[in-house]
């Protein structure tokens, strides 16, 4: 009789920003099916891995499920499968990060279910060559990898049976070859198809060996898959054979040794990073890219607290007691793992990156860590400095920041904006803003109705969109560049507010995106304030004309107060004169800007205006502007010493989400510009001031 061996691995997520409500739903409608499904059925074994998060909310809110659960693992029906705590990208973050979720991970599987765990759930299947020794070390046996790793090497799909092993340095590791496809072309199918599905794949074969992954699942058409899947398993006993991932690795022998390049899944996969490595999303998105090294570096010095912790307990002086340092290291450690996990730093079928909260919710994390590691290693968290450093790897070094209750980021090379704004006694960051990206699956016809291009039958379909094509609309057009604070704009004659918020207009000049000279890095003077100046020599290229400009911008932090001037300085650097149109660009992230709970104040002219940030406004002759953002209890309060234009927009952008698309909500956008004219040598100013208080 054709035999057909299957080792099925469940996996069900949670992050560390879910609700009450959302971790009941995934107990309720998620686990708990899935362990009346294997009851129901004694015969069928699974794998399965729960984020440490969900575990935790079970063991405190649904101990009777926990219990079942512990029950089947005793039983050995459920296999209990680990991966990091919080459900980090395993192959993006330090080795001694990965050891620490790990195990973290481990001891709550084994207190929690009474085993722990041989093998390791890869996150959106991201696997790295680098993990082999590391998973090897950390007493791991076994993980399941996507079957397009495998095929990269030059294997067929016919030679994906059972397990394979890999090694580095020495160390093996055994690899569950994911059957993607098949696993695709289950989903949707009633009993009776799926049955005849099964029996296909085992055409011309007396025994086969599959192993199918069933990610992140969620209430919907992937869970009714698994269960209809286990279902018939049970009823086809006769000749659908399971077994837990440890038992296959215990009665079958290895297909052979295998050198699987370090990419993720293949293109099409609703649910993967859908490239050839996560590294891509870094160079993709340099938003993604700024959170990721912000971590690695906050991860570097709670490792140095580590070491002063090791140090301690060999009797050696810290700057805190043994209990007080032993505390704070266990907030710090766990705030940086909150800190990575994998939502916030790619974009699959789910927000993803596009979630400005949870980029937020990160970056807050991370803030609170450093003023730890400050106590804890004794430094001042109030002292100033500024370091010159290549924050983003990217061969251009930055300008790191730290002035009091403010934290900045200045890229020199990157038209000498800020690529971040920090407000350091809160723990809160105002950028990077999400620039709007075109994603493939963003096409617009001649009529600008949204489509999607996908040729992957089971798909999210998205031409049925969350809102109308026409209220897409608006928010359908995208950046050409990252968006920065304090961009220097010279634009032309007929730019007009809806032009700037598309990104349809003419820039004359070349200072958004050239580099600028640094002049000075100056400490705090006795008026307790650092200043850093930036200056570049640039042309205007306007009605077939070029002109040679000069812009200088003088950075001034408070050390004593959350305050920033930014003093502009226009050269012309030519003896004709110039006409023009010069504009400041600030973006910063206000949460509360999509649903009306940031709103705006202005002083315009001899009125005072007021309104939302739902919508872009064009303001006149402002002196000054307040915005105010009750979902993070901020005031942003911004004085421009000579009355300037304004232009404010909503910078949202369009992302599939589950049902089809919906704007997402990424921050607010300021334009602060006027008619620039300058005669010859002549130079002008524009001075601005940001203030940031609670309301």
């Amino acid at each position: 009789m054709q035999t057909l061996n299957l080792q099925i691995g469940v996996d069900i997520q949670a992050s560390p920003d879910d609700g009450e409500e959302l971790l009941r739903s995934r107990v309720d409608q998620v686990v708990e099916p899935l362990l009346a499904a294997l009851a129901a059925v004694p015969s069928v074994r699974c794998g399965l891995h729960l984020s440490g998060t969900l575990l935790h909310w079970m063991g405190v809110k649904r101990a009777p499920v926990l219990q079942r659960l512990r029950d089947a693992v005793g039983e050995g029906r459920i296999e209990p499968i680990g991966g990091g705590y919080f459900d980090p990208i395993l192959a993006a973050i330090p080795e001694h990060d990965v050891s620490g979720q790990l195990r973290l991970a481990s001891n709550q599987l084994d207190r929690s279910v009474g085993r722990k765990p041989g093998g390791v759930w890869l996150v959106g299947r991201t696997w790295s060559s680098a993990l082999t020794a590391q998973l090897h070390r950390a007493g791991y046996t076994y993980t399941l990898v996507d079957e397009s790793n495998l095929l990269a090497t030059g294997l067929d799909r016919e030679q994906l049976e059972g397990h394979l092993v890999t090694e580095r340095a020495g160390f093996s590791l055994a690899l569950f070859p994911i059957h993607s496809d098949l696993q695709r072309r289950l989903v949707g199918l009633a009993a009776d198809a799926l049955r005849h599905r099964l029996r296909r794949h085992l055409v011309g074969r007396d025994e086969r060996t599959v192993t199918l992954a069933f990610d992140g699942v969620e209430p919907g058409e992937r869970l009714e898959a698994l269960l209809t899947l286990i279902a018939v398993a049970g009823a086809e006993n006769h000749w659908v054979k399971t077994a837990t991932f440890s038992r296959a690795l215990d009665r079958r022998t290895a297909g052979g040794r295998v050198y699987p390049p370090s990419i993720s899944r293949s293109l099409g996969l609703d649910d993967s990073l859908e490239g050839l490595g996560w590294e891509r999303f870094l160079v993709e998105y340099p938003e993604v890219n700024d959170l990721h090294k912000r971590m690695l570096m906050t991860s570097y010095r709670v490792q140095r607290m580590r070491m002063a912790a090791q140090r301690r307990t060999r009797g050696q002086a810290s700057a805190v007691d043994g209990d007080r340092l032993r505390s704070l290291l266990e907030r710090s450690c766990r705030s940086l793992w909150a800190s990575q996990h994998h939502a916030a730093y790619w974009h699959g079928a789910h927000l993803g990156l596009y979630d400005a909260g949870r980029r937020m919710q990160a970056v807050g994390r991370l803030l609170q860590v450093e003023r730890w590691v400050d106590e804890a290693l004794g430094a001042d968290p109030a002292r100033a400095r500024t370091r010159s450093l290549d924050f983003d790897c990217d061969g251009f070094p930055e300008l790191m920041v730290r002035s009091g209750s403010l934290g900045a980021v200045i890229a020199p090379h990157r038209g000498g904006g800020l690529s971040s704004l920090d407000l350091l006694d809160r723990a809160r960051s105002l950028g990077p803003v999400m620039r709007r990206h075109q994603e493939g699956y963003h096409v617009t016809s001649g009529q600008n109705e949204i489509q999607l291009v996908d040729d992957d039958e089971d798909s999210v379909n998205v031409v049925a969109s969350l809102e109308s094509t026409a209220e897409l609309d608006s928010a359908m057009w995208f950046d050409l560049n990252p968006r920065l604070s304090f961009l220097d704009h010279f634009l032309g004659p007929e730019t007009h507010l809806q032009s700037w918020q598309r990104g349809c207009y003419l820039e004359a000049g070349d200072f958004v995106t050239e580099p600028y000279q640094v002049m000075t890095e100056q400490e705090p003077t006795g008026e307790d304030e650092q200043v850093v100046q930036l200056g570049r020599s640039g042309t205007l290229e306007e009605a077939g004309k070029t002109s040679l400009v000069r812009v200088e911008k003088r950075f001034v932090f408070s050390r004593t107060l959350p305050r920033l001037r930014v003093e502009y300085r226009l050269v012309n650097r030519y003896f004709e004169p110039v006409r023009t149109h010069f504009g400041v660009e600030i973006n910063l992230m206000l949460p509360g800007g999509i649903d009306g709970r940031a709103t705006y104040s202005a002083v315009s002219g001899d009125d005072d205006l007021m309104g939302d940030l739902t919508v872009p406004r064009e303001l006149t002759g402002v002196s000054y502007l307040e915005l105010v953002d009750e979902s993070c209890d901020l005031v942003v309060c911004c004085y421009i010493e000579e009355p300037a234009d304004l232009w404010m927009m909503p910078v949202e952008t369009v992302n599939r989400v589950a049902g089809g698309l919906g704007r997402n909500h990424q921050g607010v956008g300021l334009l602060i510009h006027r008619a620039t004219d300058l005669w010859g040598s002549e130079e002008q100013s524009l001075n601005l001031r940001l203030e940031f208080t609670k309301i």
